[in-house]
């Protein structure tokens, strides 16, 4: 109980020799089922009543995919559980057959990550709307963004702007 992360070591037969209270309270009501003795995949359908199952997704395909990258090793995975939190799991084999899993809670990596996009298209948004001109240069000089009105203002028009975030300035044709 010493960590803060949640914790489980299996032995060569896949079966739950020790966990820690983090990785119950991960599992929600799930958690009060981990007892030594547990196998593996019975681990992974309780995992699975309180994953997210990711859109178009199926949980019979995701227990599957579990229980392979288990038994290769898992490292970085990613899952959301119900109630919004996440966690990243990280699965070593040791010399003896068992193996340790390790589930560090990135809920608030994740809220921060989405706040980020949310206010990225915010931003893109109020300045693809605004009637003055707005220009991102880089160094260089290379434009990494322009709004629609810049050509109000230099001539020509955006070209392939829905296409690309590097909005490219097109003369107009004279005459």
């Amino acid at each position: 109980e010493v960590i803060h992360e949640g914790f489980a070591l299996w032995d060569r037969a896949d079966r739950l020799v020790r966990c820690n209270t983090r990785l119950r309270e991960l599992l929600g009501p799930s958690g009060a089922l981990l007892v030594p003795g547990l196998s593996f995949r019975r681990f992974v359908r309780l995992e699975a009543a309180q994953i997210q199952v990711p859109a178009g997704g199926r949980l019979g395909s995701w227990v599957r995919e579990r229980i392979t990258q288990h038994r290769e090793g898992a490292a970085g995975l990613e899952h959301g559980y119900r109630g919004g939190r996440w966690a990243q799991v990280s699965e070593s084999r040791m010399p003896d057959g068992s193996t340790i899993s390790i589930y560090v809670d990135v809920t608030e990596a994740r809220q921060r990550e989405q706040q980020l996009r949310e206010s990225e298209r915010r931003l893109r948004a109020i300045m693809a709307s605004a009637q003055d001109a707005i220009i991102v240069l880089e160094r260089g000089h290379h434009v990494s963004f322009a709004n629609c009105g810049l050509p109000y203002y230099v001539g020509g028009e955006i070209a392939d702007a829905a296409a690309s975030d590097n909005a490219a300035i097109a003369e107009k044709p004279s005459g």
